[in-house]
């Protein structure tokens, strides 16, 4: 099962991961297409048949999921019934547009604006730090929650916030 924080999701024409504490771009197209195309199935596909289904050829599919293995996107298990055929299957959630659109929903705007700022007007890594943050802060107890919010604006302030702000 894949690590709660892991996911990839679409920007333009690339694939955008989280994972183990870095953010990575996938460049690669067909890696792209490959996280696309396997976010949709549910179910793992065998080489052959993701290089007739993303019209490249095998030894592609193989340098693409090479990567996507290393960074831990895809997994690589054999059938249970052969163990020559390999099937590659995600280990990440992948964000689509309608799971941005949910999560805007119930963004704090000014937090939204602060993110957004702060990562280079880049809107859905904002909506997706915005995420972790508000489930992070879910998370805690009441007691606990105010504390950590104090800290998080003294940061983003840059200044330390006291019981009379």
């Amino acid at each position: 099962m894949a690590d709660p924080q892991e996911v990839a999701f679409f920007e333009g024409g690339k694939v955008l991961f989280y994972g183990r504490k870095k953010v990575k771009e996938l460049n690669d197209d067909v890696a792209a297409r490959m996280v696309q195309h396997l976010s949709k199935g549910g179910v793992g596909m065998n080489g052959a048949q993701l290089a007739k289904e993303l019209d490249v050829s095998p030894a592609t599919i193989t340098k693409a999921a090479k990567r996507l293995l290393s960074l831990g996107i895809i997994r690589k298990e054999s059938l249970p019934v052969s163990q020559n055929v390999k099937l590659y299957s995600l280990t990440v959630k992948v964000l689509n547009d309608s799971d941005f659109d949910e999560i805007r929903k119930g963004a704090p705007p000014t937090l939204l604006k602060i993110m957004t700022q702060n990562l280079a007007g880049n809107e859905r890594m904002a909506l997706f730090y915005v995420r972790e943050l508000q489930d992070y802060l879910q998370s805690l107890p009441d007691d606990e929650r105010s504390k950590v919010v104090t800290r998080i604006l003294e940061e983003v302030t840059g200044h330390e916030i006291s019981d009379q702000d």
